[in-house]
């Protein structure tokens, strides 16, 4: 189908007297020379899907429990203490929603448990199904523990769940409760960071750091470490939000309570090199009080995407539940800016709910599941799609032809047209943000971006075509695929992918 030619404006199409929306879409001589379909969503539309389990739910249990998850079983993970201060191990199958109906499952291990009533913190080594559980309260938060115990079998397969009290050598970190963590699985290390001591509310928090090795109880005797970073640290030391990168091996912690005044903050920080305890170092990633921040938090769920380099917040709003991300403002260096970024998300838990509670990240599938507490004292199951803030779409690089043969070598053009269906608008595409392997839109001789609408694949929805310069892509002669990246005008990001074939 031949594209259709004109220039972008910005108009609003108004529905019997009322604006139903801002979009944008191509003028020509004559007006509009396309007609919008009905919409059912749009390019930032993440989701929540309520899952709903056979089995339990398990009780809201006392003080914060900690979840991990077992993402090759998808199996969600879950250790606390219910309303009558018993002891429970639950496992959630099923977690992400993909693979059957889910169902939770209490599991019985063996084994005397930790003394734990909440505010632990929770890692897990998935090469031997372990989770390894440190600190906490013991009681109503006095006093607080600083032991480490082992749960075997943790997902509930390959025998009976056993927990295990480990004895690590050497100086220990302090008693505490609501630290940061997360676990190096190529060194068997976890990092702790920060906490509270349990003297009541306000900063009597802990700044400092430490790596305990061979964390899982197995391959030696465990040993304490103090780490001693360059700068930092943090301010946010208690009940921060945190996420851990094994491949960069970064630990990332946000917001929480200041030491000495409790006051909340909304800063970013990351440790790299945080199980290393010859060079960690904190670098502060966004400032407090930056703009486009949110309100100073603590303790909302947070998860990381490595694939994106970003770190993703969970937050209750006004009655809804908002996506926060974090990320680098340019590529994924540590050294380049980082901004925070809002997203709203779609439908969710009723307002009045407690938590968001804890959450679990499924990179494979960029689904979060996220535990809220109920009215009835139980724990319920919400996905959130889309987890990463990129929304996954549909695109046809060189429309019509197969296969899609590039030549490097050329000075000319390669057409890309990014599909539109009912829950994709390309007319809200911003075609100057948009990118094929590095290559940006080509603009034309007064300046406007070689882009057009047109229906390509004849399904009744705008998709826009766009030509990106061949010389300035970033591919090789064995690349056999190429990602295509963009934003719409409210700032809200995508991306697709399609195969290519280098040819001379």
């Amino acid at each position: 189908m031949s594209q259709i030619e004109g220039r972008w404006e910005r108009i609003r199409i108004v529905t019997m007297g009322a604006i139903a929306k801002i979009c944008t879409v191509l003028v020509g001589i004559g007006g509009m020379l396309f007609t919008l379909p009905t919409f059912t969503g749009n390019a930032n539309a993440q989701s929540w899907l309520k899952l709903a389990p056979t089995g339990g739910p398990p009780q809201l249990v006392m003080y914060q429990p900690a979840v991990v998850l077992d993402a090759a079983t998808n199996r969600l993970i879950l250790y606390g203490r219910n309303t009558s201060w018993q002891d429970e191990v639950w496992v959630l199958t099923g977690a992400n929603g993909l693979s059957g109906t889910p169902a939770w499952t209490k599991l019985l291990p063996s084994g005397s448990p930790p003394p734990n009533t909440g505010n632990h913190a929770a890692v897990y080594d998935s090469a031997h199904n372990r989770m390894i559980v440190f600190g906490g309260c013991v009681g109503g938060c006095l006093p607080v523990s600083n032991g480490v115990w082992v749960l075997t079998n943790a997902n509930g397969t390959g025998g009976t769940p056993e927990w295990i009290s480990l004895n690590p050598a050497g100086a220990s970190p302090s008693p505490r409760h609501s630290v940061a963590a997360g676990y190096d699985p190529a060194t068997n290390s976890m990092v702790i960071f920060g906490g509270h001591n349990g003297g009541g509310w306000g900063g009597s928090t802990y700044s400092d750091a430490w790596v305990l090795s061979n964390a899982d109880g197995l391959g030696g005797s465990p040993v304490w470490t103090q780490l001693f970073p360059v700068s930092g640290p943090p301010p946010g030391q208690y009940s921060p939000s945190y996420a851990y990168d094994a491949a960069s091996n970064r630990l990332f912690v946000a917001g929480g309570s200041a030491q000495g005044s409790g006051a909340w903050t909304n800063a970013v920080w990351g440790l790299s090199n945080a199980t290393n305890v010859a060079t960690p170092v904190w670098t502060n990633l966004i400032a407090e009080g930056s703009p486009g921040a949110p309100t100073p938090f603590s303790g909302p769920p947070a998860f990381y995407d490595p694939a994106t380099n970003r770190m993703m917040l969970v937050m209750y709003n006004a009655g809804s539940y908002d996506l926060w991300i974090v990320n680098p403002v340019a590529g994924e260096s540590p050294s380049l800016a980082w901004a925070w970024t809002k997203l709203s998300v779609n439908g969710g838990p009723p307002s009045g709910w407690s938590g968001p509670n804890m959450a679990v990240y499924d990179p494979s599938n960029n689904r979060a599941t996220v535990l809220f507490g109920t009215p009835s004292n139980t724990l319920d199951a919400w996905v959130l799609s889309d987890a990463n803030g990129i929304v996954n779409v549909a695109i046809d690089i060189k429309p019509d032809t197969y296969p899609n043969s590039i030549n490097l070598g050329s000075n000319g053009t390669v057409p890309v047209a990014i599909l539109g269906s009912a829950t994709f608008d390309t007319t809200e595409v911003d075609p100057t943000t948009v990118s094929l392997a590095s290559a940006q839109v080509k603009l034309k001789g007064n300046g406007t971006p070689m882009a057009s609408i047109t229906d390509v694949n004849s399904d009744g929805f705008p998709d826009l075509v766009v030509h990106v310069s061949t010389e300035a892509l970033t591919l090789t002669d064995q690349s056999v695929e190429a990602t295509l990246t963009g934003q719409t005008y409210d700032g809200h990001s995508f991306q697709g992918k399609d195969n290519v074939k280098i040819v001379p």
